[in-house]
């Protein structure tokens, strides 16, 4: 029998449908003769086992098939790396129905928003804590007002959650950066960029302290006044120490901030005595700042 293989082949991209029958019987035949097969078939051949598993040995399309029920009926999938997995309980709900209205919540539209915020939280009382540190999530990437009425309305279920939440950031320093290295170095940049998100969380936070202690200055002055007192301190033993001269900026902006509600009169003397000829222009500006916010 003469093949011409080329001949049969003449057209990669042709596709040929034939009986199995057919196919073992030509199988057989071709496997019996001493053929040397082009280098473009071999390596399609090649590509071919490399690229589907049924031409693999070991491949039971059973096993394959029960996979795929499995994951219908499981509903995930896998990546290369990870595994996904889809719930759509109640909390997801909850959570996508608040994340949905706090970013459509604008000046226009507040009295409407406000009034389905209200109902999610009458609703979910159970879980005052987690909407809570969902909402304050968006108060450390943006200062806003609307933000601020919001978490308020928890009060009418736990007259010391925003207290608590308070207490909580100011005793434990959560204020405080945390990065050993000079981000002024051009080797840190990412540290730098991590740097200034950290300061921007920060600031927003404690501009939200200083509007809660602005229009309710007794329920709130302790939490003010011990933030005021540890971010001073603070601020002293990184200058007495040379430390970096970004975190002592970064900390004489959060007393800058605090000054607009007036600070203690040992904190305010401290730097109406403090040598402005040691330090440089900006830093010194920081200083000028909060002595005239505390006037």
């Amino acid at each position: 029998m003469n093949y011409n293989i080329k001949n049969m082949y003449n057209n990669d991209d042709d596709i040929i449908k034939i009986d199995l029958s057919e196919f073992k019987k030509k199988l057989t035949e071709l496997n019996n003769l001493d053929i040397v097969f082009p280098a473009n078939i071999l390596e399609k051949k090649k590509n071919l086992i490399e690229t589907y598993n049924c031409f693999n040995i070991k491949y039971d399309p059973r096993s394959v098939w029960e996979k795929k029920k499995f994951k219908n009926t499981n509903k995930y999938y896998e990546t290369k790396n990870k595994l996904y997995t889809f719930t759509t309980n109640n909390d997801n709900i909850t959570k996508q129905n608040l994340t949905s209205l706090l970013n459509k919540l604008s000046d226009t539209n507040k009295i409407k928003i406000m009034e389905k915020i209200d109902t999610i939280i009458e609703s979910n009382i159970n879980k005052l804590d987690e909407l809570f540190n969902d909402i304050f999530k968006y108060i450390e990437k943006l200062y806003d007002i609307k933000y601020i009425e919001i978490i308020k309305k928890f009060e009418k279920y736990n007259s010391n959650i925003i207290i608590n939440y308070l207490d909580d950031y100011i005793i434990n320093k959560k204020w405080i950066i945390d990065i050993k290295n000079n981000i002024i170095d051009d080797n840190n940049y990412d540290e730098f960029c991590n740097y200034n998100k950290l300061k921007n969380k920060q600031i927003n936070i404690i501009k939200t302290l200083c509007f809660l202690h602005k229009t309710e200055d007794k329920k709130y002055h302790k939490q003010y006044n011990n933030l005021c007192n540890l971010i001073f301190n603070e601020f002293k033993t990184n200058y007495e120490n040379n430390n970096f001269k970004y975190i002592i900026d970064y900390l004489l902006e959060l007393l800058g901030i605090l000054s607009f509600n007036r600070l203690s009169t040992n904190i305010t003397e401290y730097f109406q005595l403090f040598n402005l000829k040691k330090i440089n222009n900006s830093t010194k500006f920081l200083i000028l700042n909060i002595i005239e916010n505390s006037n």
